[in-house]
């Protein structure tokens, strides 16, 4: 009797157990097909495992949306959302949570794409089409993809990725504005019809500094012709932000002139701006103005500036230029008198060899060595007594020495035929050049290696 009370048992146990699988099927199926009306879905079909149904799938509008439950023995139960745009956006756009193995990835030239926002730029890990990602990604959208990337979630391969956690699926509302949500996120992600225009249009609505850069480089570099885009530029010409400012006047041409000038014109300190702005300027900014500013600088200590003004004096390279750019190779400090010496160079007039020349047996190391490279651009055989002269010092830097006779060789180099007192052979250093003393030797040859001692 008692076996067969066990097994009558054991067999009402089991029907028990089949029973209340049965119907956790049943309010599981149950529940999905709410949430399958709650979400207007077309075209559903339920995956199983193990006589489960784990998730449903089907079409709403333009996506294919899935939606799985994930349940844990001891801990309440998440819901798994993939939302494939089906095309909808590009398929390369991925954008996830900044972690150490993304860190390793760009580390070894996973190349990753940063849009301006410092905040996103290091919270995100972004790739992809780059105009597509900067039409898409405006403050709103940026909010979004951050809000679904902690969840956590991901974009990828075309699909926006989210889990719910401690979510069951029998919390349709919870779900349903999960799902509507990420398509609302895709939709913000679809390549515009216009990019030039939405380009702009994203220019005007950005607050950050830094993105409104970047989509300011991107238009100047890709659509610098484009009627929408020179607008944006004309309007950046107007902003407070001295580095928009640049990058419009630069693409502008004579048009950017004025902005140029009057960023050139700052004197708040030896800011790279105004540096940037001379450069920019080059032969537009007139000798007086030029002359105006480099004095300007001296008398402030902005040494940035001044650098910059000495080389536009040397794209003028009048006499009035030649002489104020002497004055600052005797006696500016090495720094721009290392600078004069250059743009002495630059202005290309034979006149200046003299007042290099006159320079060199008293410049310092640094100075003398610029002054060789210069006097190797604009020198003429006249000049190679001295520089052979500072060569052969044996007092003289190393630095200077080797400036010294590559100005020789290159002098030689350019000069037509060869004369007594030109380059020969140095026979104490492989390397080195000399002095010819006869017709024979005024030649420039191969180098000999020297003897070991």
């Amino acid at each position: 009797m008692a076996p067969v009370i066990a097994l009558v048992i054991g067999a009402l146990a089991q029907s028990a157990l089949v029973a209340l699988a049965i119907g956790k099927e049943r309010q599981r199926r149950t529940r999905f097909r709410i949430l399958e009306r709650a979400l207007r879905l077309t075209n559903v079909r339920d995956r199983r495992r193990l006589g489960y149904t784990t998730s449903v799938e089907g079409e709403q509008g333009d996506f294919r949306i899935r939606v799985t439950a994930v349940d844990h023995r001891h801990a309440p139960s998440d819901v798994r959302i993939v939302v494939d745009g089906r095309g909808c956006f590009p398929r390369a756009i991925e954008l996830r949570i900044e972690s150490v193995g993304t860190s390793l990835a760009k580390h070894f030239g996973r190349k990753a794409i940063e849009i301006g926002d410092d905040a996103f730029d290091g919270a995100v890990f972004i790739r992809g089409p780059e105009l597509a990602l900067q039409a898409a990604l405006d403050p709103r959208t940026r909010w979004l993809v951050c809000d679904l990337l902690q969840t956590p979630g991901r974009i990828a391969g075309g699909a926006l990725h989210e889990l719910l956690r401690c979510t069951s699926i029998a919390d349709t509302a919870k779900v349903s504005r999960a799902i509507e949500t990420m398509i609302g996120l895709a939709g913000r992600l679809k390549d515009p019809e216009n990019l030039v225009a939405r380009l702009c249009e994203r220019f005007r609505e950005e607050s950050s500094p830094g993105v409104r850069l970047r989509l300011l480089d991107l238009l100047a570099d890709r659509f610098p012709a484009e009627p929408e885009a020179r607008a944006v530029f004309r309007e950046a010409l107007l902003a407070t932000d001295d580095n928009l400012r640049l990058r419009a006047a630069r693409v502008l041409g004579d048009e950017g002139r004025e902005a140029l000038l009057n960023i050139a014109a700052c004197t708040d300190g030896d800011n790279a701006e105004a540096v940037r702005a001379i450069e920019l300027l080059g032969r537009r900014l007139r000798l007086d103005r030029a002359l105006d500013t480099l004095n300007d600088a001296l008398r402030m200590g902005h040494r940035n500036v001044a650098r910059a003004a000495i080389q536009t004096l040397g794209l003028h390279g009048s006499a009035t230029a030649i002489e104020r750019l002497a004055v600052v190779l005797a006696v500016g400090d090495i720094e721009l008198a290392a600078a004069a010496a250059h743009a002495l160079a630059g202005t290309g007039d034979a006149g200046v060899e003299s007042r290099l020349l006159t320079a060199l047996p008293t410049a310092q190391p640094d100075v003398a060595v610029a002054i060789c490279e210069a006097l190797g651009t604009v020198g003429s055989i006249a000049a190679v007594p001295s520089l052979r002269e500072i060569a052969d010092e044996t007092a003289t830097d190393r630095a200077v020495v080797l400036a010294a006779r590559q100005a020789i060789a290159t002098i030689h180099a350019r000069a037509r035929g060869a004369s007594p007192g030109q380059v020969s052979l140095a026979e104490g250093e492989s390397g080195q050049v000399s002095l010819a003393e006869d017709e024979a030797s005024g030649r420039l040859s191969l180098l000999r290696e020297a003897p070991p001692e």
